[in-house]
């Protein structure tokens, strides 16, 4: 309608019902308009966890209850127009309504999801810093915290376009770790050894903690059986850790490559209906967690990858039905797989 308008051309015709059926999706849209608050926000923070979008969400209305009626009684004029045949003037109050809503997006939408994601970032490298902040070279670690304050700083000065500075703050965490790696694949050096087998203990001691119950016995006692080498390495200070660490790390990722038939067969039984949804949910939760956690060591494709194989494995717990629950079970094992080598 509105490119029939703005072609130059004199002569406009419509098929009535077109223009009926506008007015009625129209009057639709302005009955549900604050639910776009909910979609925006979701689009934005989508890498985000459930809690932190709706904290959000709700932020944002509550500085936007006089713009979101306003929006309303825009949509609304505009229906009344093309209800009268005055095309015109209709397009001229969506045009209206549009800058508007552009208005609001710089001045609410974009401030308040961008405080939301620079919070999240900033929780996330802190934390990062803290457990792994060692290992990084002394360059490597200033550049971080050089960005991490000028994002702080962003802030706490409420400035209404923090993105690129988040955007710097994970550049210069991939930036780090890349170079970490490195490190690593080259030998760098004994102390560097330990502080790589010490992550290592403590990561999956963490996963043994949280999530080990869902393993096999069998598969348990080999990552324990290689954990314990690791320590016992590590405590008699012997030089060479990188195989051992490898090793542990392997376990893992066998461990968890089984858990799909591990957690279908309880280790040679059928498992009931409510023990194969607790199965799923507990993957569900160590999902999400290794998400949170490790979220800026991974690309857009595999954040994606993640969170489409969890919402698939929650939907199907919810439904009950075993068969699509061990599916979406299996799917989400593969990609927590995949993931943890990519992160090693």
């Amino acid at each position: 309608l509105a490119g029939s308008f703005i072609s130059g051309d004199n002569d406009f015709i419509f098929d009535v019902r077109d223009v009926s059926a506008l007015a009625v999706q129209l009057q639709k849209f302005a009955d549900t308009y604050e639910n776009m608050v909910d979609l925006m926000v979701t689009e934005m923070l989508g890498d985000m966890p459930q809690e932190t979008r709706d904290e959000t969400i709700a932020d944002i209305k509550s500085q936007s209850t006089q713009f979101i009626a306003e929006m309303k009684t825009e949509l609304e004029k505009a229906v009344y127009f093309l209800e009268q045949g005055n095309l015109i003037e209709a397009v001229s109050v969506m045009d209206g309504a549009m800058r508007k809503e552009e208005q609001w997006q710089q001045q609410v939408l974009m401030p308040g999801s961008n405080s939301s994601m620079a919070s999240e970032a900033i929780a996330l490298v802190e934390q990062e810093l803290t457990q792994y902040g060692d290992s990084l070279s002394k360059e490597k670690r200033e550049d971080i915290e050089q960005k991490l304050e000028a994002l702080k700083t962003a802030v706490a000065n409420e400035e209404p376009d923090a993105q690129t500075l988040i955007d710097d703050l994970y550049q210069a965490m991939e930036t780090a770790w890349g170079s970490y790696d490195s490190d690593s694949d080259t030998g760098g050096g004994g102390g560097q050894s330990q502080t790589m087998a010490s992550e290592a203990i403590t990561l999956v001691e963490q996963e043994l903690t949280q999530y080990g119950d869902s393993l096999s016995k069998e598969k348990r006692e080999d990552i324990e059986q290689k954990l314990e080498a690791l320590k016992t390495a590590v405590a008699n200070d012997e030089p060479e850790l990188q195989t051992l660490i490898d090793e542990l790390y392997e376990a893992m990722e066998t461990a968890w490559d089984s858990y799909d038939s591990d957690s279908a067969t309880g280790g040679g039984g059928t498992q009931s209906q409510t023990d194969i949804q607790a199965n799923g949910q507990q993957l569900i939760e160590m999902a999400e967690y290794e998400l949170k956690e490790y979220s800026a060591y991974f690309d857009d494709a595999k954040k994606k990858e993640l969170g489409e194989a969890i919402s698939a494995l929650r939907e199907a717990v919810d439904s009950g039905n075993e068969s699509e629950i061990q599916k979406a079970i299996d799917s989400l094992a593969k990609a927590m797989e995949s993931s943890g080598k990519g992160l090693k």
